[in-house]
C-alpha cells in the first residue's frame, strides 16, 4: 500500500551503511534469521512431510491458525468493529457463531416457514429490547469512571509531589558537623534527600543502599564537606564513590 510516506525498505537502505557497525550487524541478523527460516520451512519442502501426506491425513493435522481460539476471534472483532462501527457486539457474535456452526446448511435441511417466521421474530424481539444500548451504556460509564479514578490519582500524585517539594524548599542544608552528628534519623535522611536535590552530588547512595542510621550520618558528613569545598572554590572530583568511602 502506498500512502505517500516513503519506502521503509528505501528508506533502511540509505541509512544502513551511515553506521560504521550498520552493514555487519544488518548481515549477521539476516544470516541468523536465515537459518530458523530454512529450519521452520523444512516440512514444505518439496518431498517434505506436507507435500507427500495425504488428502485425508493434512485434513487430519489441521488446526486452528492461533493457539488460543479466543485470539482469533477478538482478532476479527477488532477488525469488523473497525469497518463496521455501527456492527454491535450481538450482532457480530449471531454472525460468527452462525458461520461457525455451518448453521445455513442446518436450517436449509431441517428449517420450514413457520421456523424462519419464529427466528425474524426473535430477532426482531433482540433488536428492540435494548440490550445492546445497555450494554454500550455500561461501556461508557466504565470507561468514565476509570478515566476520573485515573484523573483522581494523577491529581494525588500532582499533589504529594507538591507537597514534598514544599517541604524541602523550606529546609536548609545543615554545614555544622557538631549539629548533624546529633540529628535524628529521619532528618539525616532529609538532609541527603536535600543535597540529592540540589544536584551538586551525583552520585550519592540511593535510599535503599543505606540500611542503618549510622551509614547514612557517615555519607551525609561526606557530602557536606563536600558541599563546603566547592563554597571555598575547590575543585572537587564528581565521580566519588560514598559507599567504599564509608567502608574503607
Amino acid at each position: 500500500m502506498n500512502n505517500g510516506a516513503p519506502s521503509p525498505v528505501r528508506t533502511f537502505k540509505k541509512t544502513l551503511f551511515k553506521s560504521p557497525q550498520g552493514s555487519a550487524q544488518t548481515f549477521a541478523f539476516l544470516g541468523g534469521a536465515l537459518e530458523t527460516w530454512e529450519r521452520f520451512t523444512e516440512e514444505f519442502a518439496a518431498g517434505g512431510l506436507i507435500a507427500s501426506s495425504s488428502a485425508e491425513e493434512r485434513e487430519l493435522a489441521a488446526m486452528p491458525t492461533t493457539n488460543d481460539a479466543n485470539e482469533g476471534m477478538l482478532g476479527m472483532w477488532r477488525r469488523h468493529s473497525r469497518d463496521k462501527p455501527s456492527l454491535t457486539v450481538g450482532h457480530f457474535s449471531n454472525q460468527a457463531a452462525f458461520a461457525r456452526n455451518e448453521t445455513q446448511d442446518f436450517m436449509n435441511a431441517l428449517f420450514i416457514d413457520e421456523d424462519h417466521a419464529h427466528i425474524r421474530k426473535e430477532a426482531r424481539r433482540i433488536d428492540t429490547s435494548g440490550i445492546e444500548k445497555h450494554r454500550r451504556d455500561a461501556v461508557i460509564q466504565y470507561k468514565k469512571t476509570v478515566a476520573e479514578e485515573n484523573h483522581k490519582k494523577e491529581a494525588e500524585r500532582h499533589a504529594k509531589k507538591t507537597s514534598v517539594a514544599e517541604y524541602f524548599s523550606a529546609l536548609e542544608i545543615v554545614v555544622d558537623n557538631a549539629l548533624l552528628n546529633t540529628m535524628l534519623d529521619q532528618l539525616i535522611k532529609d538532609q541527603l534527600e536535600l543535597h540529592r536535590r540540589l544536584g551538586e552530588e551525583k552520585t550519592i547512595p540511593k535510599k535503599t543502599h543505606l540500611s542503618s542510621k549510622h551509614a547514612r550520618l557517615q555519607v551525609l558528613l561526606l557530602v557536606v564537606e563536600r558541599y563546603k569545598a566547592r563554597r571555598r572554590g575547590e575543585s572537587l572530583d564528581d565521580e566519588v564513590n560514598f559507599l567504599n568511602l564509608i567502608n574503607s
